[in-house]
């Protein structure tokens, strides 16, 4: 039966696109079911991993205040008598408005008993505050004063002074404070103006306890015996989460956050302004977050971006997709029996080119083998001429210098001064011919010769090179710096040519100088000879490296200009770089490296 379905689906040319169709939307319900899911637990994921980010943020931001306080409030129990200057320093150099975003300032609230009221607020008028009074001030118990308050520009002139336990909801956290010996926040109230004008603005006051001797003790009645006062700072509310949030808590969620007071409604602490309800992909969730002595509601909901950056729109298409491709497949399967032909006869081309770039390989292979036997017929060609160039134009040369020498020994006194001049111009014509003879013999050789690599040592043969090169010149003080441990990987009788030439140069440019120096070393990876001779003009640097281009006149300083390209092929020969520095009577400074 198998065989029979088989034979069926093959021969029936409808049977097989309807097949395909079936299959095809069949797999499209399946993937749109699983991205559905796929997508929803991602967009979970996300979610939870920016809540937990967001809720450590805001913990810590309070970590942050709460340690602040308790720095301070080890100060004030050790050290009652705190000079104002000196406090205002302190909190200006903790630069709040940077550090600690959302705390207006840092205060402190002292104990004052009522048999020492008046000694207390002329204590405070000695300080400078002459119009510092107690207020309100309620008989019958200790009086709860602010007596610092940081930055004093931030809050209204009738902050000092004010008696903080006659304010009902900051004498519940006070209390909480000093009875817990721990950090309490106040419930929500207006936070402390610079003006008198009622404050729109609400927001905590967060109290920290200080004892006497700085230790809290074991039972609350001895708490309240020793309590000497409470370090307080004012958080507003706007500012105290004010992009608190990073990373991706800060692209993906709208945050709000409410203070539940026990018994009433919640009162909104926070809130990013993003919000925007009854979105198809939004998420929300609220959690629960004690929060120093305070019941706090943390209400996560998902952003603009993270549901931009949601897949949910994948999930929607991905159906009206599948049945496009469902239809496609159908209509391609229709193009079966063409394409199968198709691919035959591309299959046939492409067997045909592979017969093809065989036989080319093979005719290249024949190429490369005549253009090799070409070029080692033109280096036989080469060598003879080099050989004709050394041998039939200097015998000739020799026969001029050498007969131009006779007449001067023989006739030199039958002849006058032109003519003696004249002589010596034709022999050292003659010398000046066989020198540059030599050095294109030189340059060719170097171009011919196999290298042999192996260790050199640049600081000896530099230092060899240097003294041939100051043989001519006996009466010139050179002064020679070489840097040790110099050495490079290469052909060594063409690593000494290069030195030769680099520092006969060196030496020929400096010999003018009234000091002459000359210096070897290595610097980023290439090797330098450095001189400060008469350099040349930067402009003309291109023709450094050019066989018998010449920087300065014969006249100036002789030489064969020939060096510069004999150093270049040798670099290039070991797949090195040469380059050079200067400036018109500056020196020179020739670089070049070894591979």
């Amino acid at each position: 039966m198998r065989l029979e379905w088989q034979r069926g689906v093959g021969g029936n040319s409808n049977s097989l696109p309807f097949l395909v169709f079936l299959l095809s939307v069949s797999a499209t319900i399946c993937a749109w079911v699983w991205s559905g899911v796929i997508v929803k637990g991602t967009d979970q994921e996300r979610f939870n991993y920016a809540t937990e980010e967001a809720e450590q943020a805001i913990q810590g931001r309070l970590d942050d205040q709460v340690d602040l306080l308790r720095a301070t409030a080890a100060t004030f129990a050790f050290q009652r008598s705190w000079p104002h200057t000196h406090f205002k320093s302190y909190v200006s150099h903790l630069d709040l408005s940077t550090n600690y975003r959302g705390l207006q300032g840092i205060g402190f609230i002292q104990v004052v008993s009522p048999s020492r009221l008046t000694k207390f607020e002329a204590s405070m008028h000695g300080e400078g505050f002459t119009s510092f009074k107690v207020h309100p001030v309620i008989s019958g118990r200790d009086l709860y004063p602010i007596v610092y308050l940081e930055p004093a520009n931030s809050f209204g002139a009738n902050s000092i002074g004010f008696d903080a336990y006659g304010d009902a909801n900051l004498r519940g956290a006070m209390e909480d404070a000093m009875e817990s010996a721990s950090p309490i926040l106040s419930g929500i109230e207006p936070v402390l103006q610079a003006t008198a004008r009622p404050a729109k603005e609400t927001g905590f006051m967060l109290f920290y306890p200080v004892y006497r001797g700085g230790e809290a003790p074991e039972t609350v009645s001895d708490r309240r015996n020793s309590i000497i006062g409470f370090v307080f700072c004012p958080l507003k509310g706007s500012g105290l989460y004010q992009n608190v949030l990073e990373g991706e808590a800060r692209r993906y969620l709208d945050v709000g956050i409410y203070d539940l007071p026990k018994g009433g409604p919640m009162q909104l602490v926070y809130s990013s302004s993003r919000y925007r309800p009854n979105r198809l992909s939004a998420i929300m969730v609220d959690a629960t977050m004690p929060t120093l002595g305070r019941q706090w509601i943390l209400r996560f909901s998902t952003s603009g971006v993270f549901e931009e950056e949601s897949a949910t729109w994948l999930v929607r298409w991905i159906l009206v997709s599948g049945l496009l491709v469902s239809f496609l497949l159908t209509a391609v399967s229709y193009t079966q029996v063409s394409a199968n032909r198709l691919l035959s006869h591309q299959a046939k081309e492409l067997a045909e080119r592979g017969a093809e770039v065989v036989r080319l390989n093979e005719n290249l292979e024949h190429l490369v083998h005549d253009r090799t036997t070409e070029l080692r017929a033109s280096n036989m060609e080469l060598e003879a001429f080099c050989y004709s160039v050394s041998h039939d134009l200097r015998a000739p040369l020799r026969s001029v210098d050498g007969f131009s020498k006779s007449l001067l020994e023989d006739y030199g006194e039958q002849l006058d001064e032109q003519a003696v001049d004249y002589l010596n111009r034709v022999r050292s014509a003659s010398k000046r011919m066989d020198e540059l003879i030599s050095a294109l013999l030189n340059l060719s050789r170097i171009t011919r010769l196999e290298i042999v690599r192996q260790p050199v040592d640049i600081t000896q043969e530099a230092i060899d090179a240097a003294a041939e090169a100051f043989e001519p010149y006996p009466e010139v003080r050179f002064a020679l710096q070489v840097e040790p441990g110099l050495t490079a990987d290469g052909d060594p009788k063409l690593v000494r040519v290069l030195l030769d030439n680099l520092i006969g140069n060196a030496v020929k440019f400096s010999s003018t100088s009234k000091q002459p120096r000359i210096e070897i070393g290595k610097s980023d990876g290439a090797f330098f000879v450095r001189d400060n001779g008469v350099g040349f003009n930067p402009a003309y640097s291109d023709k450094l490296f050019a066989a018998f281009e010449r920087l300065h006149t014969q006249n100036e300083f002789p030489g064969s200009g020939i060096g510069l390209a004999t150093v270049q092929r040798i670099v290039q020969r070991h797949g090195g770089a040469v380059w050079a520095i200067s400036g018109v009577g500056k020196g020179a400074t020739f670089y070049f490296t070894l591979r």
